[in-house]
């Protein structure tokens, strides 16, 4: 029998000294098993625990369309926004009241299957909105995702998981972002127009010159130093100082172009497009529109109109004449044109034909008036799928001041917020309209309704004109529209 000894065991050497005998124990650091703390983690916390519901008027989901718009201001990538939108789909609106919170208490594998991720990554992404100051945890003892619910209720009994605590208490900064976004977008909108319409407006005077014997060989240099094309990102500054060098390039070719027609204060362009050849309703070319107008008393003229304080005061509206011409080419003249001042459609256009115009006209140097405002539409009109063959249709059985005011009315609502944006548009039955979305088929029903001599346009341009752009405009545009 072997008896096992001292000597057939040896003692255990002593571990050899590491040089880190300082660190503490896991026992004794502090917060054992919690999160790493950062400056990013602890605004967070700071903003959970001053959660104190969603403001008044504000739902989740007014919240989630505005953080889509503000994904750019606040660095959010894809992933983050898709992680946050599943998460606020998880919760209920009783979780986002003031004495609750909306904590996602679904375990961690179901987040990742849902969105096609690994676990990982899902946690990669939620501290990413951590640092954004989206996110905060709430944690259990063991870092497990968990809750319940009351069942009569449906409010969290207790809950450990994400919060988007941090995120509602932020919902008027993030909704201001919003905001700013949007007008960014729009201003950028805007400037894209305007410069679009100086280059054709310049291409235009230039052959004018050319036509004319003038030597504009260093001005039509500079123009073709401008970018041709403009990058979907540039931003609103770089836009608006390409505006103004464009304007001011149109400011010296009408001054070279100034000798050329003294005795008219309209630019080339607009005297290339009048004596431009294009074919009528009938098929006859209308080579010079002006001329035909005077000789047949018709066109664009001032009516005298009542005031709405009583006075007698001059309006600047196209006024359908009584020439047989005129009569011929317009079927319906009762459509209401007439009775339309400039200052009420220049309220009406909106930012798109409006704002054109005014730049324009500024670039020309004088206020806007029904030919810039004429031109402003015709420029905008492809922009909304209506062709020139369609555009000279409208001239023809409108008038120019009726297709005008038409492409008013059809941009305003091609630009109204749908109720999935929760814009004004919202709503089934109600005050709200839905956007347009085929404007070339829109304006042959108001064609149509010409034919019928059922067409007033003047009660939609008053409706546009009292109402906001963006908001739903009255009811008299639901006459007068389709």
């Amino acid at each position: 029998m072997l008896i096992e000894t001292e000597a057939a065991h040896p003692p255990r050497r002593a571990p050899a000294p590491s040089g880190r005998d300082d660190l503490p124990s896991p026992a004794a650091r502090p917060n054992p098993g919690q999160r790493r703390s950062t400056p990013a983690g602890r605004r967070a916390d700071a903003l959970a625990e001053a959660w104190a519901g969603l403001p008044e008027g504000v739902t989740r989901w007014r919240l989630v369309a505005a953080l889509r718009a503000a994904a750019r201001a606040l660095s959010l990538s894809s992933p983050m926004l898709r992680l946050m939108e599943h998460y606020v789909d998880l919760t209920y609106d009783q979780d986002w009241a003031e004495d609750s919170e909306p904590v996602i208490c679904r375990p961690l594998t179901e987040i990742a299957e849902h969105l096609g991720r690994s676990e990982r990554q899902v946690r990669n992404i939620e501290r990413a909105l951590v640092e954004r100051g989206l996110l905060a945890f709430r944690d259990s003892g063991n870092h497990a995702r968990k809750g319940r619910r009351d069942r009569k209720t449906g409010r969290l009994v207790y809950a450990y998981g994400p919060s988007l605590a941090p995120f509602g208490a932020r919902a008027g900064e993030v909704i201001a972002l919003a905001a700013a976004a949007r007008a960014d977008i729009a201003e950028g909108r805007r400037l894209r127009m305007a410069v679009s319409a100086l280059r054709r407006r310049l291409k235009a005077d230039l052959d004018a010159a050319d036509a004319a014997g003038i030597e504009a060989t260093a001005l039509r240099a500079a123009l073709d130093a401008a970018p041709a094309r403009l990058p979907a990102a540039m931003p609103a500054d770089a836009l608006r100082g390409l505006r103004d060098d464009l304007a001011d390039l149109a400011a010296r070719v009408l001054e070279a172009l100034g000798g050329a027609c003294p005795e008219d204060d309209a630019p080339a362009w607009s005297k290339l497009h009048e004596t431009s050849a294009r074919p009528a309703i009938d098929g006859s070319p209308e080579t010079d529109t002006s001329k035909k107008n005077a000789a047949s008393g018709s066109g664009i003229a001032l009516k005298k109109a009542k005031t709405a304080a009583g006075r007698e005061g001059t309006i600047d509206a196209p006024v359908v004449g009584g020439g047989k011409d005129e009569r011929a080419r317009t079927a319906h003249p009762d459509n209401g044109v007439g009775a339309i001042p400039l200052a009420l459609a220049l309220a009406a256009a909106g930012p798109e034909i409006g704002a054109l115009a005014r730049e324009t006209a500024a670039a020309r140097g004088g206020p806007p008036n029904w030919p810039v405002l004429i031109d402003a539409a015709r420029t905008v009109a492809p922009m909304l799928g209506i062709d020139q063959t369609l555009w000279g249709e409208a001239c023809g059985r409108l008038g120019r001041g009726g297709a005008v005011l038409a492409t008013i009315i059809l941009a305003r609502g091609a630009a109204r917020a749908g109720p999935e944006d929760g814009g004004a548009g919202a709503g089934v039955g109600g005050a709200g309209l839905a956007p347009i979305r085929r404007p070339a088929a829109y304006l042959r029903e108001l064609l149509a309704r010409a034919d019928r001599g059922e067409l007033h346009l003047d009660r939609s341009i008053r409706a546009l004109a009292a109402t906001p752009c963006g908001d739903s405009p009255e009811p008299a545009l639901r006459r007068a529209a389709p």
